[in-house]
C-alpha cells in the first residue's frame, strides 16, 4: 500500500498544480489582468502600466455579440485545466489498481505530461512577448511540473517492476 501512495500521490498532486496554475499562482496573461486590479502584477513591465491595457479582455465584443478572441496562453492554461483533470484522474485511479495496471496507467500519465510540455512550448504556445505573464510565469511552472512528473512516474514505475519478479515467482 506504501508503494501505491508513493507512485500515485505525485500525479494526483502534480495534475491538480498543472491544472490550477495558469488561473492562480502562475497566471497566463488574461487572468493575470483579471486578478491584477491596477497592480503591476509584471516584473519585466513596470513603468509600462502593467497589465492595465489587458483589462478589456473578456469585454470585446461582447456589446456587439462578436466573439471573443483569445490570446494563445489563455488556450495553453484551457488545455492544462483538461490536462491536469487527466491526470488527477488517474493517480486516483492508480491508487487502487494492481501493479500491472498502475504500470500502464503511469506510461499514460508520463505521455500526458510529454503531451503537456508540447502545448506549453510547440502545439499551442504562449505569447511572443517575453515579458508577459504567461512566459515569466506560466510556461516556465507549467514546464518544471511536467518534468517533475515525468521523474515521478519513471520512480513509480520502478517501484512497481521492483515487486513484479517476487509476484511471479509466488505464481510459479
Amino acid at each position: 500500500m506504501k508503494d501505491r501512495i508513493i507512485g500515485s500521490l505525485p500525479t494526483v498532486v502534480l495534475g491538480l498544480l498543472i491544472a490550477i496554475a495558469p488561473r492562480t499562482f502562475a497566471p497566463v496573461c488574461e487572468f493575470a489582468a483579471k486578478h491584477s486590479s491596477g497592480k503591476e502584477h509584471m516584473s519585466g513591465m513596470k513603468g509600462s502600466g502593467g497589465m492595465d491595457h489587458m483589462n478589456h479582455m473578456g469585454q470585446a465584443g461582447k456589446a456587439m455579440g462578436e466573439a471573443h478572441q483569445h490570446m494563445a496562453c489563455y488556450w495553453t492554461a484551457q488545455a492544462s485545466l483538461g490536462i491536469g483533470i487527466l491526470l488527477l484522474v488517474i493517480g486516483l485511479l492508480a491508487l487502487f489498481m494492481n501493479s500491472q495496471i498502475r504500470t500502464g496507467l503511469n506510461l499514460s500519465a508520463a505521455l500526458i505530461y510529454v503531451l503537456e510540455i508540447s502545448i506549453v512550448t510547440v502545439l499551442i504556445g504562449t505569447c511572443k512577448n517575453e515579458e508577459m505573464s504567461c512566459n515569466v510565469y506560466a510556461m516556465p511552472t507549467l514546464l518544471a511540473l511536467s518534468c517533475i512528473g515525468i521523474l515521478a512516474i519513471g520512480a513509480a514505475i520502478f517501484l512497481d517492476q521492483r515487486k513484479r519478479p517476487e509476484l511471479q515467482k509466488a505464481a510459479a
